[in-house]
């Protein structure tokens, strides 16, 4: 995640003036840091450990605005590793065990349906347009 990240102002096209912003220091070290979230939370299934430890291994200065960037990259990251499960096991309702315990000890199974990932997704959009 984190050589992702820290590489991906590469891929952005230097002739658009508009993307100007995306080449200075400040934007690289957001990169490193959004990639670093997104591979732990995609290593560990734990968004929230993957923002964490975005915060306190993977950026040097940390901002309101990249805390929601992280949570933007960990949620996408996560939306597609169990759409990804789901289509090895085809479509339908499938059981995700859930990554926390239970009161008596014991981890949560909840059904998703192939048609929430859009809705997910489609929530994603809406708050990475808001900003």
């Amino acid at each position: 995640g984190l050589c992702l990240g820290a590489n991906a102002w590469r891929i952005v096209p230097r002739n658009i003036p508009a993307f100007d912003t995306l080449f200075s220091d400040r934007s690289r070290r957001d990169f490193a840091a959004i990639g670093t979230s997104a591979g732990v939370a995609a290593a560990f299934t734990s968004p929230i450990g993957g923002i964490l430890f975005a915060m306190e291994e993977g950026s040097s200065f940390w901002s309101i605005q990249l805390m929601w960037k992280c949570v933007n990259a960990t949620a996408t990251t996560l939306l597609a590793w169990f759409f990804l499960e789901s289509a090895k096991k085809g479509f339908g309702p499938q059981t995700i065990p859930l990554k926390f315990a239970l009161e008596n000890g014991e981890t949560s199974l909840i059904a998703v349906h192939y048609w929430e990932y859009f809705l997910v997704a489609a929530i994603g959009i809406v708050a990475g347009l808001i900003g």
